[in-house]
């Protein structure tokens, strides 16, 4: 097959949703397919705020990109990310009959904005910052639905997003595919050094260091837990601009057993990760939460919430430690146990290793080329009928 990728994301291996494309072109090519991929672009914009622009400028911006490649080049699939895709496969579908155009959701729009207002993670904004809010959601909802409803199908990383646009939409099953991320051989490749078994718990955070992630249940809980549990350690790595917070936040509770670094190429942390026995991850939203597949796969103990991808990775529950966004008892529960009985994240880390290695990034082109097909079946009957 023949697959054009488009996306407004800068392109980056180290970055989550980019990232996340970059893999699957590369497993694509592997298996013989050809794979094209468009990023995103410099452009001026003429709206006076970022939401007003991905609102109004970026669909048109996307559906110029596309169709300007089009013109150029056949390609069998094309796959779109966000919710800036309706344009593009409203009017691109009839221009280019034998084409399939898709939607790839790395966090369906509607669905986070839906989140913000349940579990108000910014409350703390204004309220004319609130109201805006507001207003940019209810736009978000109708951009969302006019892309569900115009494109040939649509892939989401986690089943959650998966059923949240069949239910809001009445989109059929079958237009819907859950294909989660998977892992690229470097994320493999990884052995646990040896731990010794006084080794007291190695806790760690990476991601983003904002209010969505769950940060503010860590800053109430984990100072405390670390003034109680002197042989505990804490590592962050983080946005470089919120590094010196941090280790404001933590250091006086944790001393030199704090370590805060900056960002590093995605391709290094698997050695990171290794090191450490639990991974925090108290998030409110995640469109799949892939740094929590990778830590899994290196041994490492997943504590948060059942947001994203989880639900769909975990077979077992003694793969991984779970609670309800915003469930603060049981993610400090969860936690305390590994901090008393540091061996049991590790058993628990051992178990949900074997169960993240199968999520290959192999399995996840082989899904994706499987969905495509069955959609062309489908579209062909139906042009037939």
């Amino acid at each position: 097959m023949r697959f054009l990728f488009a996306s407004q994301y800068v392109r980056s291996r180290s970055s989550g949703a980019a990232g996340i494309l970059i893999s699957i072109g590369d497993g694509l090519t592997r298996a013989a397919h050809q794979v094209d991929q468009l990023w995103q672009v410099e452009r001026s914009p003429v709206l006076p705020h970022a939401s007003l622009t991905r609102l109004f400028e970026l669909p048109r911006w996307q559906f110029a990109q596309v169709s300007e490649h089009l013109e150029k080049e056949h390609y069998d699939v094309v796959i779109i990310s966000q919710s800036c895709a309706f344009l593009a496969c409203e009017r691109l579908t009839s221009r280019h009959p034998r084409t399939l155009f898709l939607n790839h959701t790395q966090g369906w729009e509607a669905r986070y904005d839906a989140a913000r207002l349940k579990f108000r993670w910014d409350s703390s904004a204004g309220r004319a910052r609130l109201l805006a809010q507001r207003v940019t959601a209810a736009l978000t909802r109708r951009l969302c639905r006019r892309t569900a409803q115009a494109c040939h199908g649509l892939i989401a990383l986690s089943s959650r997003c998966a059923r949240y646009i069949q239910s809001h939409y009445s989109i059929p099953s079958w237009k819907v595919a859950t294909i989660p991320p998977g892992l690229e051989r470097w994320g493999l490749d990884v052995e646990r050094p040896p731990v010794d078994s006084a080794t007291g718990l190695r806790m760690f955070f990476v991601g983003n260091y904002i209010s969505v992630k769950g940060t503010a249940l860590l800053e109430s809980l984990l100072p405390e837990l670390g003034r109680a549990h002197r042989g505990a350690t804490l590592s962050f790595v983080v946005d470089d601009a919120a590094t010196d917070r941090v280790r404001r936040i933590y250091g006086s509770a944790f001393g030199d057993r704090l370590s805060v670094m900056g960002w590093i190429p995605r391709e290094e942390l698997p050695a990171i990760y290794a090191r450490h026995d639990v991974l925090l991850h108290p998030s409110f939203f995640e469109g799949f939460g892939r740094t929590s597949l990778e830590a899994m796969a290196c041994g490492v103990c997943f504590v948060g919430s059942n947001e994203g991808g989880m639900i769909d990775v975990i077979s077992d529950p003694g793969e991984a430690l779970l609670g309800d966004a915003a469930d603060g008892a049981a993610f400090r529960g969860h936690l305390e146990r590994c901090l008393r009985e540091p061996a049991y994240a590790r058993a628990v880390g051992a178990k949900g290793r074997e169960r993240a290695r199968q999520f290959t990034i192999e399995r996840t082109c082989s899904e994706l080329v499987s969905f495509c097909e069955q959609l062309r079946v489908r579209w062909e009957l139906d042009q037939a009928g």
